[in-house]
């Protein structure tokens, strides 16, 4: 017989946003608007973190908070509700975590730097060719050695420092004469270019 879920502890991480983890390891965000920021080792699941096992976005949540799910070393899982408006995703928000995989929402239109530094498990990040994706933070994929490709959407123009740092073997998919393309080269990372759509050079 399964074991009935239980709330495990639950509370705010954010003006109007809650947090509830529940006895299978799911931690659920919900509510509108940002989550708030943290210090290193201080969200408000920090007692609990190691149980954490996959977490859910809510569709009205805008913000992942600096530090939210930084060392979820568990982390197997994040998932967005449908119709997400989420916009960014903060500062080492998943560093050293175990996240091994995650789809990044087309809403997304900045990844703060260190976002996943450190994530010696990720292996796929997926951004598609819809994103709203504008900026991507320094460092922000650093020490990610297993990581082997990175598709950067044509509406991207700015790039912090390193975003590889200490990866290698890494190629990007960049639009052909882009800012990616051109940061690419500048760092040394192999990339393919993409020829872009005619609809946008007109």
């Amino acid at each position: 017989r399964k074991a009935k879920l239980t709330v495990v502890a639950s509370g705010t991480c954010g003006e109007n946003a809650a947090w509830t983890l529940d006895s299978e390891g799911v931690l659920n965000i919900t509510g509108d608007g940002p989550m708030a920021d943290n210090n290193t080792n201080q969200a408000p699941w920090e007692a609990y973190k190691y149980q954490i096992k996959q977490v859910v976005i809510g569709k009205d949540i805008t913000y992942i908070g600096k530090f939210n799910f930084f060392r979820c070393s568990r982390l197997e899982t994040v998932t967005f509700e449908e119709g997400t408006k989420l916009e960014r995703i903060g500062w080492g928000a998943f560093g050293y975590s175990s996240l091994p995989a995650i789809t990044i929402p087309d809403s997304v239109n900045r990844i703060d730097g260190y976002a996943f530094y450190y994530c010696s498990k990720l292996t796929d990040v997926a951004i598609s060719e819809n994103s709203k994706l504008e900026s991507l933070g320094e460092y922000a994929f650093k020490a990610d050695t297993k990581m082997t490709s990175l598709y950067i959407p044509d509406g991207v123009t700015k790039i912090g420092s390193a975003i590889f740092k200490d990866v290698t073997g890494v190629t990007l998919s960049v639009a052909e004469n882009s800012y990616a393309q051109a940061y690419a080269e500048k760092y040394g990372i192999a990339y393919t270019a993409r020829p872009v759509p005619a609809a946008i050079i007109a």
